[in-house]
């Protein structure tokens, strides 16, 4: 099984876990613990079921069952909602978006800033650097090793 479709089964179950427990609860408790064992061994993919066994699964799952399919659902709702961005702000001038309505739009504004940094980033200056070899050469960009930390004397720019 390819990791995307694993990926999706474990969230299919974490999502389907509490409608499914709750189901098969309901059919324990109004007298049929027989089809309730067969709802939850298809679901899990096991056997030996009982209908005391549904009940405690449904019972002591609740708490952790409810946060997956709540955390799920808003992720579901959210990533549909995102995918359908156009169509949800439709009639807008897109006046109040966060820069477009697409992930590239949004990082558009901050790239052309970034844009020198693959050069690599200024060199370290003054005591942070240390003592250079005797006769070195001054740093890069045309800047004296040193020119990181001015002295008292330094004239303002």
């Amino acid at each position: 099984m390819s990791p995307i479709r694993r990926t999706l089964s474990t969230a299919a179950r974490a999502f389907l876990a509490l409608p499914v427990g709750l189901a098969a609860a309901a059919l324990t408790l109004t007298g049929r613990p027989g089809r309730a064992a067969r709802l939850q061994a298809r679901f899990t993919g096991g056997e030996g079921w009982t209908g005391g066994r549904v009940l405690t699964r449904a019972l002591l799952g609740l708490p952790l069952d409810t946060a997956a399919f709540v955390l799920l659902g808003y992720s579901l709702f959210n990533s549909v909602r995102n995918l359908a961005y156009p169509l949800w702000y439709g009639n807008t001038d897109y006046h109040q978006a966060w820069g477009g309505p697409t992930l590239a739009g949004r990082l558009g504004r901050p790239l052309p800033r970034l844009a020198p940094l693959p050069r690599g980033p200024p060199p370290l200056a003054g005591p942070l650097a240390g003592p250079g070899p005797a006769g070195a050469e001054p740093a890069a960009h045309g800047r004296p090793a040193d020119s990181g930390t001015p002295g008292p004397a330094a004239a303002p720019r």
